[in-house]
């Protein structure tokens, strides 16, 4: 075990050497896949593809891209090594998968499973048409359309009305397939889709440039535990290597899976069979906590998602620490604000765009987070600088690199940031805000790809997208009526559900796999990249289809696409008004208005800044002390109050996690810890498997009702 003295966020790691020998590997010798895993790979992103529309939109909760658990990818990992690859060996050893295959095929599925879900289709199609549909003379959503370029979104015409049968359903619907292609309104969505998937694919390049340069700092110089990738690596133990337990020979793997499994049935046939018991999982304290002053600490949730107590078994003990700790800190301080008379309730600062004194832990999280990036770049400066000079020639680059060189990807990341902010100034956005909202989401990435790398969280959010972050510094009276409308609209599309399903983490993820396996860098890259072509093209037909042959339309499918616009547009809509009011004010003014007589959308949140630069400087003490004092709690729990709702859903299950693996290590030592591992890793990949079948059994069946324990 050993420490690398100039980390300050991760505790004591378990040398390179060792895990090699613990997962029958060498990280220096690596291969690419065969055409079976590229042919494969394709297929399995083909069915994702024209699935998870269906999966996610009709039937009901859990919703699998709702987070990133990758839920497919490892049903699909799962099935692969158990079944098909064994079928094929005992057939012909020749046509047998490889392990690089598998990973392969696991690391494509895993980053397009979002893209025809909630990583861009649920959020940019009810963006792009909501305002239109559900606009009336009474909401004045109108104030805000007129500043959306008409090239961003299809509009209904006298001829065609794709807006109105998009959230109706199509009438005279053909009973026949080939009937339905043709009568789906194609064409109008062409134009929009194709400038934004130009916007989305400027982002993916930089993402996939940064996760490239940053990969060796954190996967060799940090050694970050990767938890997630833990799931496929184990999966493809025993699969071309000399490791002498592969996981499905494993008991303690399958009473995980099956303990698991056994559990979703039986909450599943419940909702068949009423006689069938149902265990809930989600319980709390607050049908207790109804008198002041005890109701102050309400909602106090206790949700168990076995998940997320399996891979906190993965984490270092005082990662999965930190996350209920500074929940039950968050908890004792909202209960001192309520005392000084600044909070009514515990609901007061569960909030997600609010200002003043209900933003003081949501701007601590988020002032956190951006200030662990910057250390983070500031730590790997030695890496970054070495790159940067193979990049430029300087250096002589690494001969045993499998993946792409330096000059490849520093020059892809400056050709991408240069399309984004390009891209944001073409629709006249000025340079300054261009390049402050891409900057911003970059740091944004980056650090949550830092939290799941090294945590395994998988359901984590950042509430102040990047242009409001832009509006706390600049206020959106100083960006102007037009920008204002443009950036909102655009950091909407570009992080979803408040990053709920950013892209990056996975590919940083996929890249350690990729290493930890023996599969050439470069292989993952390009098999990636040309999934997310392939998942852009497929998932037009395939979301498209699924709405407008839904009958009634998206009128009758989830949330993303009735109250998401409503509240969308309903809070855009009376900054918009403030906004013109006030520039015809500073129009026919002499003078600058003093600042008692601004309204809102022209006076900073001194508030917020003031907490956002408080948790920068905690965070900042926190890993000075941290470099001598291993005592001292995680940040990671702190950070993660820029997010109330992923805070509250995980706490719990994170408590259990850490109590079940400390009583291990505790009374059974290492060797016990070492015989349980699989046991807990199963707990996850059974959960997975559990979701998706009963998914599809319910599809199967009609009954579109579903039991599903997936945090998110």
């Amino acid at each position: 075990m050993s420490r690398n003295p100039h980390d300050f966020f991760t505790g004591p790691r378990i040398d390179t050497g060792t895990t090699e020998r613990m997962a029958g590997v060498s990280t220096l010798e690596t291969e690419g896949a065969t055409w079976r895993g590229w042919t494969l790979g394709a297929v399995c992103v083909v069915l994702v593809c024209l699935f998870i529309p269906y999966l996610d939109f009709v039937i009901a909760p859990p919703v699998l891209t709702n987070s990133r658990f990758p839920a497919a990818s490892l049903v699909f990992l799962f099935l692969l090594v158990l079944a098909l690859n064994a079928g094929l060996s005992l057939f012909r050893s020749a046509f047998g998968l490889t392990r690089q295959d598998l990973v392969l095929v696991f690391c494509m599925t895993m980053l397009v499973n979002a893209i025809p879900g909630c990583g861009f289709w649920s959020f940019w199609a009810p963006t792009m048409i909501g305002g239109q549909y559900f606009a009336t003379p009474e909401n004045n959503w109108e104030s805000v359309l007129r500043h959306m370029p008409d090239s961003w979104a299809p509009h209904d015409t006298l001829d065609s009305r794709p807006i109105e049968h998009f959230y109706t359903g199509l009438p005279n619907l053909s009973p026949d397939f080939v009937g339905r292609l043709q009568q789906v309104p194609w064409r109008p969505w062409l134009g929009p889709y194709a400038v934004w998937c130009v916007a989305l694919l400027f982002l993916f390049g930089v993402m996939f440039a940064v996760s490239g340069i940053l990969r060796k700092q954190w996967s060799e110089n940090e050694r970050l535990p990767f938890p997630l990738a833990q799931l496929p690596e184990e999966l493809v133990s025993g699969v071309g290597t000399s490791n002498p337990r592969p996981f499905f020979r494993d008991r303690m793997a399958w009473w995980g899976i099956g303990l698991v499994f056994a559990l979703y049935s039986m909450n599943n046939l419940s909702l068949y069979r009423p006689e069938v018991p149902q265990l809930a999982l989600t319980n709390g304290l607050d049908q207790y906590l109804t008198e002041l002053p005890w109701s102050v600490f309400r909602p106090f949730p206790a949700f168990i998602f076995i998940s997320v107590v399996g891979l906190s078994y993965l984490v270092s003990l005082e990662v999965s620490f930190s996350v209920w700790f500074f929940w039950i800190v968050m908890k004792a301080a909202t209960f001192v604000f309520y005392q000084a008379g600044i909070a009514q309730d515990g609901w007061f600062f569960n909030d997600t765009q609010s200002s003043g004194y209900r933003s003081v832990f949501r701007a601590q999280g988020t002032g956190a987070l951006i200030a662990m990036v910057l250390l983070g770049f500031w730590m790997a400066r030695r890496q970054l600088k070495e790159s940067a000079k193979q990049a430029l020639g300087l250096m002589p680059g690494d001969p045993a690199e499998s993946g792409f060189s330096p000059r490849t990807l520093w020059t892809v990341l400056l050709i991408c940031l240069t399309g984004s902010v390009g891209w944001l100034v073409f629709y006249g956005v000025g340079i300054g805000p261009s390049l402050f909202v891409v900057a911003t989401l970059v740091i944004s990435l980056v650090g949550l790809a830092r939290i799941f790398c090294e945590s395994g969280i998988f359901y984590v959010q950042i509430y102040e997208f990047p242009s409001l972050l832009l509006q706390k510094v600049a206020t959106p009276g100083a960006l102007g009526t037009a920008t204002y409308v443009k950036l909102s609209l655009w950091d909407r599309v570009m992080v979803a559900d408040w990053y709920r399903v950013a892209f990056m983490p996975v590919i940083m993820n996929s890249l350690h796999l990729a290493t930890r396996t023996g599969l050439r860098r470069r292989s993952v890259m390009l098999g990636m990249a040309g999934a997310v072509a392939l998942a852009l093209t497929v998932s037009f037909g395939s979301f498209l289809y699924t709405v407008y042959t839904q009958p009634g339309g998206a009128n009758t499918m989830a949330w993303y696409f009735n109250h998401f616009p409503r509240w969308e547009y309903g809070l855009l809509t009376p900054k918009v008004q403030q906004m013109d009011s006030y520039e015809q004010r500073v129009a026919v003014s002499a003078e600058p208005l003093p600042e008692a007589d601004r309204p809102e959308v022209a006076r900073r949140d001194w508030i917020f800044l003031a907490s956002g630069l408080l948790g920068a400087g905690f965070m900042a003490l926190s890993a000075w002390l941290r470099s001598f004092l291993f005592w001292f709690p995680h940040p990671f729990g702190y950070m993660m109050w820029m997010c109330s709702h992923p805070h509250y859903n995980t706490w719990f299950s994170f408590l259990l996690g850490w109590g079940i693996k400390k009583a291990i290590l505790r009374f059974g030592g290492n060797r016990t810890y070492l015989r349980a591992r699989r046991f807990f890793i199963g707990l996850v990949i059974g959960e997975a498997f559990g979701v998706l079948f009963w998914k599809v059994v319910a599809a199967s069946t009609g009954n579109l009702s579903s039991f599903g324990m997936l945090p998110g």
